[in-house]
């Protein structure tokens, strides 16, 4: 005996027959949620209203479909092979997937699903069940947008000043110290009206993943202006190294579109609570220090001192 959604609230006037636990978990969530159902190759054999107004395919389009037809292309076809592996065994899976309607518009849902066994061991039937969690999904890209830099993906200034507080307050608790380092690339403006923007934009993509793989957190690592990055380093047991692999990160040429560019940097660095515990005054110390040796050759690097303007460090490029 078949069952379809468009069966649910019909009265039954046949002989009672034993209830199918898949139509029964399909009757009480059919009203709330996108529902789908599979056959054993994962071909679509139903689906509910709320597939249809959130796809426009009907299930005379998708019928013995494959239900991957909806596939956007945004996940890795690794991935979906690794959610079939897992509903073939029987075990429930539950993630986020990106697929495509009929008019090419990308549909974010939240879904689960889960395998039903009839009489044998093996999947018979899967239910999936999905919400539409797309305008979620929008909020949170823009929120990642207003922290982040559209080139680099590092964060932005905005979250600096949010981290900067976060990590003050724990140097404040632990009565501890942490360091804010300011760097500038050297003559970038040059490296723009010699090879153009779209280069400038790459080598500046190159600085930050280098920048990243020497402090290792990310988040401790901001894009705050068009050449200008600051980084937070709140393990002062290892500032001598990283400042040291911070300067010589710069020490071999930028590879850019087969072009061998040298870039070269200014770092200055303020401690918190030596030089002051305000956090604008950190960055702003922090920034002074760089500008001290900003146009010496080399990338340079100073920390912070009101009486002295003579680098702490200098390491030609090769």
């Amino acid at each position: 005996m078949k069952f379809c959604f468009s069966d649910f609230g019909k009265e039954k006037m046949d002989a009672p027959v034993q209830a199918d636990p898949l139509e029964i978990l399909k009757h009480t969530l059919t009203q709330a949620f996108i529902l789908t159902v599979l056959d054993d190759e994962g071909k679509v054999i139903d689906l509910n209203g709320n597939f249809v107004n959130t796809f426009n395919y009907t299930l005379h389009d998708l019928y013995l479909q494959d239900y991957w037809k909806l596939y956007s292309s945004y996940h890795a076809d690794r991935f979906l092979e690794e959610i079939w592996t897992v509903v073939q065994k029987g075990e429930q899976w539950s993630g986020e997937l990106c697929h495509r309607t009929r008019k090419e518009e990308l549909i974010w849902l939240s879904s689960t699903i889960i395998p039903v066994r009839d009489n044998g061991k093996a999947p018979s039937r899967m239910l999936v069940v999905s919400t539409n969690i797309s305008k979620h999904k929008e909020m949170e890209k823009w929120q990642h947008l207003a922290c982040h830099h559209e080139l680099t993906n590092l964060p932005n200034r905005r979250m600096l000043d949010q981290v900067m507080e976060s990590s003050v307050a724990t140097a404040q608790r632990k009565r501890s110290q942490l360091a804010v380092l300011y760097m500038d690339i050297d003559r970038f403006k040059t490296i723009n009206d010699t090879h153009g923007h779209a280069v400038g934009d790459l080598v500046l993509k190159e600085v930050s993943s280098r920048l990243v793989r020497v402090l290792s957190l990310p988040n401790y690592v901001f894009h705050v202006s068009g050449d200008e990055f600051v980084l937070i380093i709140e393990d002062m047991g290892k500032l001598e190294v990283l400042v040291q692999a911070m300067m010589e990160l710069f020490s071999k040429p930028f590879t850019v579109n087969q072009l061998q560019i040298k870039v070269s940097a200014s770092i200055g660095m303020s401690i918190y609570p030596d030089h002051s515990t305000d956090l604008s005054r950190l960055v702003e110390y922090a920034d002074v220090a760089m500008y001290d040796v900003k146009g010496r050759s080399g990338t340079n690097f100073r920390k912070y001192s009101p009486s002295s303007c003579l680098p702490d460090a200098t390491f030609e490029n090769e």
